[in-house]
C-alpha cells in the first residue's frame, strides 16, 4: 500500500525541480572566434541597401553586432534591419529599425526575438539573408560600416544591388543557449510561436503543473477507495 506521506514528498519534488527549469537563464553567447574583425569602413553616403550571407553556426539567432563609424549629424537616424530564410518562403522574420545613435564604442549591438536557424520543412535552407537599408544621410554626415575581407562561408556583400568581390560585412551573431535543450529541446519549441508559447520555461512549466495535478487527483482517488473499502 502507498503510505500518504509519499504524495506531499512527490509533489513537492516536483514543484522543486519545475522551479528549477524555469529559472534556467537564457544564456546568449556569442559565436566562438567571430570578433569584430574589419580591415576597412564602406562609406553609406550613397547605399540604399547592403545584402550579405549568414551561415549559422547555432540553432537560435537572437542577435547581431555590427561596426559602424555614426556622424552626430546622423544619430536620430534609423537602420532598418531586416533577416530571412535564403531559398525559403519570401517573408522576413525580423525587420527593425534602430537608431544610429545607439551605437556605443564603434559597435551597433540588435537584439531580437530567436530565430530557428537550421531548415526545416519550409525552409530549404539554413543559410539567413541578412539585409541592411541605410536611411538618407544629410549633406555632410559621414557614416560608415565596418567590412572584413571576403571569406568563406558567408561570401561577399552585395551593395545596392551589385556584388563586391573583394569585401563582406564584418558582424557577429549572438546565439542563445539553454541548459535545459540537452535534455528537451524547450527553445525548439518555443522558437517564433506567440505569446506565452514562445517562453521556454513555460512548456516545462506545463508538464510539471500536470504532474502535480495528476499525482493530487491519484491521492484523492486512493482516499476515496480507502474509505468505501
Amino acid at each position: 500500500m502507498i503510505r500518504s506521506y509519499w504524495f506531499p514528498l512527490v509533489i513537492g519534488l516536483l514543484i522543486v525541480l519545475t522551479s528549477a527549469a524555469m529559472l534556467a537563464a537564457l544564456q546568449p553567447v556569442a559565436q566562438p572566434g567571430a570578433a569584430l574583425d574589419g580591415v576597412e569602413l564602406l562609406a553609406l553616403t550613397e547605399v540604399t541597401q547592403l545584402e550579405q550571407r549568414i551561415m549559422a553556426e547555432g540553432e537560435y539567432l537572437v542577435g547581431l553586432r555590427l561596426g559602424l563609424k555614426v556622424d552626430p549629424l546622423a544619430t536620430e537616424l534609423p537602420l532598418r534591419l531586416r533577416l530571412r530564410h535564403e531559398g525559403g518562403l519570401p517573408r522576413d522574420l525580423i525587420n527593425l529599425e534602430v537608431p544610429l545613435g545607439a551605437t556605443e564604442q564603434g559597435v551597433l549591438e540588435v537584439r531580437f526575438a530567436p530565430i530557428f536557424t537550421r531548415a526545416t520543412l519550409h525552409t530549404s535552407s539554413p543559410t539567413l539573408q541578412l539585409i541592411l537599408e541605410p536611411p538618407p544621410l544629410p549633406e555632410g554626415a559621414d557614416v560608415r560600416i565596418l567590412v572584413s575581407r571576403q571569406t568563406e562561408p558567408h561570401g561577399s556583400v552585395v551593395v545596392n544591388g551589385e556584388l563586391d568581390p573583394i569585401f563582406a560585412l564584418a558582424f557577429t551573431p549572438i546565439y542563445q543557449h539553454q541548459r535545459l535543450d540537452a535534455l528537451w529541446p524547450v527553445s525548439r519549441m518555443a522558437a517564433q510561436r506567440p505569446g506565452p508559447l514562445g517562453w521556454p520555461p513555460f512548456y516545462p512549466l506545463l508538464v510539471g503543473s500536470f504532474l502535480v495535478a495528476l499525482m493530487v487527483a491519484l491521492k484523492h482517488v486512493l482516499l476515496v477507495s480507502r474509505e468505501s473499502g
